[in-house]
C-alpha cells in the first residue's frame, strides 16, 4: 500500500496501522508521517529530530523500538546499502535505489526495466523480493568534483 500521497491524513494512517497489526499511537503515527514525508531515506536520528518539534516527549529509543515495530509490520523498509547505519524507506511501492558512494544520499528510482521476475525457488532459498542498488556518484557530487 502506497501511503506517500496520504502522508498528512492522520486517519488513512492509524488505519494502516490497524490493519499491520499495530496500534495506532501518536509516536507510531508520527514516525510513519515523518518517513512518508521524507524522499532522504532518514536514520533514526534523523527521523528523531524530526519527530521531536511534533512530540517533544518522544525519545530516541522510542524512535528506534517504532521503527523496529513498523519495520516488522511490513509498514516500512529497512535500507542499508553503504554501511551497517539504519536507514528506512516507507515507499512500499516496486522500486530501487540509486545510492550515492561519496555523499550516501539514496534516491528512488522506477524502472520496470530492472525488475526480473522473481523466481519462486533460488536452491532452497525462497525469495519474498527482489531489489536493485545502483552505486554510483550524484549529480550534485558530481559537480563539485
Amino acid at each position: 500500500m502506497d501511503l506517500r500521497p496520504h502522508a498528512h491524513d492522520g486517519e488513512r494512517l492509524a488505519t494502516a496501522c490497524r490493519e499491520a497489526g499495530l496500534k495506532a499511537t501518536p509516536q507510531r503515527l508520527a514516525v510513519l508521517k515523518a518517513l512518508l514525508t521524507s524522499r532522504e531515506h532518514p536514520g533514526p536520528e534523523a527521523v528523531f529530530r524530526q519527530v521531536r518539534g511534533e512530540l517533544s516527549s518522544i525519545s530516541l529509543a522510542t524512535v528506534y523500538k517504532t521503527l523496529d515495530a513498523l519495520e516488522a509490520a511490513g509498514l516500512v523498509e529497512r535500507v542499508t546499502p553503504l554501511s551497517d547505519g539504519r536507514r528506512y524507506d516507507a515507499n512500499r511501492t516496486p522500486h530501487h535505489h540509486l545510492v550515492c558512494t561519496t555523499c550516501g544520499r539514496i534516491e528512488d528510482h522506477e524502472d520496470p526495466a530492472l525488475a526480473p521476475p522473481v523466481p519462486p525457488q533460488l536452491g532452497g532459498f525462497q525469495a519474498r523480493s527482489v531489489r536493485v542498488e545502483v552505486l554510483g556518484v550524484c549529480a550534485a557530487c558530481r559537480r563539485e568534483a
